[in-house]
């Protein structure tokens, strides 16, 4: 009895590039296939990647929409990729917007803290950060996280919550 190993095609030579904003999350992956000459896991790789990044982008672009006000001007989008009107149905984002939120890795929200007790008025600021993570077998996964300052005049009080969680 023979036992034959099922493996995913090997090519002589195999070069795979990516769009820089992806290079940072999926460049080592891709480059360490394209040295293992691994062209199944490579697209499968790129495949999970850009579904993952294509979640990401339409959650920032969410988020945008709903929270403009909380939002500081310096991480909104440019004016020309606001959205001029709401979607319909309200799940449909413009191909504009995804396009211009796929690198973007963290968005910050800062608003007046509506909980404290503090006799000053405080300000809240929650970053969200959310990286995309490939594995050996080519499946992507994300790490999600947020930090959350309460500041009061311009100073650091205590940072409440750091936590992370897995998409």
């Amino acid at each position: 009895m023979e036992v034959v190993l099922i493996a995913g095609p090997i090519v002589n030579s195999l070069k795979v590039e990516c769009s820089d904003w992806a290079r940072m999350e999926l460049g080592h992956t891709l480059s360490r296939l394209s040295a293992e000459r691994n062209i199944s896991t490579a697209l499968y790789s790129i495949s999970s990647y850009a579904a993952l990044a294509r979640r990401r982008a339409e959650c920032w672009v969410l988020l945008q929409n709903q929270f403009p006000k909380l939002i500081p001007a310096t991480t909104q989008p440019e004016p020309s990729l606001k959205p001029t009107q709401p979607s319909e149905d309200g799940s449909k984002v413009a191909r504009r917007l995804l396009v211009a939120n796929l690198p973007r890795r963290k968005m910050t929200f800062q608003g007046r803290n509506a909980f404290s007790n503090a006799p000053i008025s405080s300000e809240t600021e929650v970053c969200l950060y959310w990286h995309i993570n490939v594995k050996t077998t080519g499946e992507s996964y994300s790490n999600v996280s947020a930090n959350i300052k309460v500041l009061s005049g311009g100073t650091f009080l205590f940072q409440p919550f750091i936590g992370s969680f897995q998409i």
